[in-house]
């Protein structure tokens, strides 16, 4: 992702932060007139950050052409926290001012602060995971900032997923802090990737990325199992799946087949595939290199 990518995808995020906002202002009590003032003051920041991703958004512009503006916004956010030290989604929405404008030290230093005010707040302590493996590159911290978020709460699918995926990624740091094995790594992050598919079974993406993991075997010196992972590829077909998807999980298995020279059974699922998707290049690619042989 390009870095004008990722400052719009960060705008926008935080856009969204501005819509779906946290519960905290219900906790301000309605009878306290300090609490009525702080209240009215956020508002009045939030109605500033609205006004500018209003401009923002609709021209597509770069935020070099913004900067002062969001400075200027960052400071007065900077002035209400020091005066409101445990508004947790004013300091939220200064994390994304500051990815924003890539001062991710202070970003950093905001998550540190949103961390001791919420330990246990399961949906922040992933959004920090989040935080250090994609901006402030540190698997190590986000897979145990993601570790504690399952503890608090090991319901929730993306959870396990991004555990998962730090495993993958990072896991050369992974291996020499855990003194884990390649092979342990792998075990780990299928264990984790099997709990978010079993947590939202008709989420094709988690059950795709279960699959996925077996062509990555090797990687980490595991035989590939064909047969576990023709079965993964069968089970996404029991999730939600639109027409190009499940074009894509017989393309999968008809891949797996022509390793094991299963002909006739690769050609059956390439023709599956093309009764989902007809102007499927790759389904067609596969058959008429079957035809040849």
């Amino acid at each position: 992702m390009t870095r004008s990518m990722r400052m719009k995808l960060c705008v926008v995020v935080l856009a969204v932060c501005l819509i779906s906002a946290y519960t905290m202002k219900t906790l301000l009590s309605r009878d306290d007139p300090s609490a009525k003032k702080a209240e009215t003051s956020f508002l009045s920041l939030e109605n500033a950050l609205k006004s500018y991703l209003d401009q923002y958004i609709p021209h597509n512009t770069e935020i070099e052409e913004h900067l002062s503006a969001m400075e200027a916004l960052i400071g007065a956010y900077q002035i209400y926290i020091k005066d409101n030290p445990d508004h947790i989604e004013a300091r939220r929405q200064l994390v994304d001012m500051f990815i924003l404008t890539q001062q991710y030290d202070q970003a950093e230093i905001q998550w540190a602060e949103i961390i001791k005010y919420e330990p246990d707040n399961d949906a922040l302590l992933n959004e920090c995971g989040i935080f250090y493996s994609d901006h402030v590159y540190d698997p190590l911290k986000a897979a145990s900032l993601f570790q504690k978020a399952i503890d608090v709460n090991p319901d929730i699918a993306d959870y396990h997923a991004n555990l998962g995926l730090i495993y993958f990624v990072g896991r050369h740091a992974v291996a020499k802090h855990f003194k884990w094995s390649l092979r342990e790594i792998f075990t780990q992050m299928l264990m984790e990737y099997d709990a978010a598919r079993k947590l939202d079974p008709k989420n094709f993406l988690h059950s795709r990325d279960f699959a996925q993991n077996f062509i990555m075997a090797d990687t980490f010196g595991v035989t590939y199992d064909r047969k576990q992972a023709i079965q993964a590829w069968k089970d996404c077909l029991q999730c939600a799946l639109t027409p190009e998807q499940f074009a894509y999980v017989y393309i999968q298995i008809a891949r797996i087949l022509l390793q094991t020279n299963e002909m006739e059974q690769a050609r059956l699922y390439l023709q599956k595939a093309l009764e989902y998707d007809r102007n499927n290049d790759t389904a067609e690619q596969l058959l008429k290199q079957l035809h040849k042989n």
